[in-house]
């Protein structure tokens, strides 16, 4: 079992890493797009290099919020059945308790002799 739990957690990076590559290529593409499209001031320098860096860093920001948003989003998912499913298990087991409390205690109770 522990070895799936790890196999899981690797395939995760891979995956958040491959996810987070194609949002860089995506961003690379956009600035050069920008770059290619945008109007230039005639004798200025290139602002190739700076477009390309701003759409990588954009898309990097929008991959690394979407990440954080999955993984969070995804635990809850995860974990709200099993709380709640932890909550009505302890619910149950303090009332076993009380009961198996209330019947050692009437059974003391008739044991008891009566005063006077």
């Amino acid at each position: 079992m522990y070895e799936q739990i790890a196999s899981n957690k690797r395939r995760t990076i891979l995956y958040i890493g491959v996810f987070i590559l194609v949002w860089l290529g995506i961003g690379a593409i956009v600035g050069t797009l920008y770059d290619a499209i945008s109007p230039g001031l005639p004798g200025a320098p290139s602002t190739e290099t700076r477009d390309l860096v701003a759409g990588i860093a954009l898309a990097l920001v929008l991959a690394a919020a979407a990440t954080a948003f999955t993984l969070c989003s995804g635990t809850r998912l995860v974990h709200r059945p099993v709380l709640s499913d932890r909550a009505a298990e302890t619910g149950q087991i303090a009332a076993a308790r009380l009961s198996c409390i209330a019947g050692l205690l009437a059974a003391l109770g008739a044991r008891l002799p009566e005063s006077t």
